[in-house]
């Protein structure tokens, strides 16, 4: 995922990571560093899960997402895999 826009569909593919666990997908920004949980699932007996979201337009304040720069962070709940990628935001 490189480029996104509001309401565009986000499909996160998850494989190798521990069995049977909570996994979560975060969205963080410099001006929202807490970020806040997008979409959570669970890994299978074999360690695959498949997260799935829309890309909002707001943040969970209601403040409307300006930055053109986004963190995605993926991982286990427990913390035991946590893997991060950057966004590029466009309105237009």
């Amino acid at each position: 995922i490189s480029a996104v826009r509001p309401a565009s569909p986000i499909v996160i593919t998850l494989e190798n990571f521990p069995a049977n666990r909570d996994v979560a997908a975060a969205l963080t920004s410099r001006l929202v560093p807490a970020g806040f949980v997008a979409a959570s699932g669970k890994t299978d007996a074999n360690g695959a899960a498949q997260l799935f979201f829309r890309m909002p337009s707001t943040w969970p304040s209601g403040a409307q997402i300006t930055e053109n720069a986004i963190s995605l962070a993926v991982g286990a709940t427990d913390g035991s895999v946590l893997l991060w990628s950057g966004l590029r935001y466009s309105t237009n």
